[in-house]
């Protein structure tokens, strides 16, 4: 099945995600912004993300920390607003994302043991109707960061440093969640890859909780930065501009994989 409509537009990629079987389990709760919607999100979770339907480069992000009776908001910067009522927090975000429409997501603990977060870029192309992982590579927000994206100062790692160094995994655990990630990448370039069959590059952001589950936070298309790699990761950069050499040779389209997995 094709979808027409532009594939950076968030929430139908959010929605997409999270109604697939192939995917649901590992796509966060996400709904467009409305006062409502925030009332009942407040209420359920105790973290939220406000994300632009059509932002890039992790700009205009709001974070949203619901603690007893209080609400910390954070916008990327150092200062951190506390409201102990729920009410004026939502007067406030209206005034802030007014003239721009946002979403609202399920927030993920994606976080080093001391509090920093993190997430996972996974890089993937179509080659002969299947999708193949490119290069996987780790970014570390700076500290007090909302986002780990390297326009908003986070750090480039290789996957492994996260994994081992960062996060204190042993090489079997590390194995382990390595392939669930990748799973989930998978996944997810398939569900979006169905929907929009001329595309031959996705870049899948993936975060993980502390019980190592794997979270689909968003899909980026067409030609994603590569930045990451260069700095994170050479040979998966290197590895990554030979597979995109290869599909000038065309590719079919390819529908959601059941168990398709990277060639070794």
């Amino acid at each position: 099945m094709s979808h027409t409509g532009n594939v950076r537009n968030k929430l139908k990629i959010a929605r997409l995600l999270q109604t697939h079987p192939a995917t649901a389990l590992h796509h966060p709760a996400t709904v467009e912004f409305t006062p409502q919607h925030l009332n009942t999100r407040l209420r359920r979770f105790p973290l939220i993300y406000l994300k632009p339907v059509a932002g890039c480069e992790s700009k205009g992000i709001f974070r949203v920390a619901r603690s007893g009776n209080r609400f910390y908001l954070n916008s990327g910067g150092k200062t951190v607003l506390v409201f102990r009522k729920k009410g004026e927090l939502i007067r406030h975000l209206q005034k802030r994302t007014a003239g721009r429409r946002y979403m609202i997501q399920q927030g993920i603990l994606s976080e080093t043991p001391n509090g920093t977060h993190f997430d996972i870029r996974m890089h993937l192309i179509r080659l002969g109707g299947r999708w193949v992982v490119g290069g996987t590579a780790a970014r570390v927000a700076s500290p007090g960061a909302v986002v780990a994206g390297l326009s908003r100062g986070g750090r480039a790692k290789p996957l492994a440093f996260l994994l081992n160094r960062l996060l204190g995994m042993n090489p079997k655990t590390a194995r382990l969640v390595r392939n669930r990630l990748e799973a989930a990448g998978i996944r997810a370039a398939g569900v979006i890859g169905a929907c929009f069959p001329e595309k031959k590059e996705l870049a899948v952001d993936l975060g993980m909780d502390p019980q190592k589950k794997p979270w689909i936070f968003e899909v980026n298309h067409v030609r994603p930065s590569l930045n990451v790699f260069r700095k994170a990761d050479p040979a998966a950069y290197r590895r990554i501009l030979l597979l995109r050499g290869k599909t000038k040779k065309g590719s079919r389209p390819v529908g959601v994989p059941g168990s398709t997995k990277k060639k070794s």
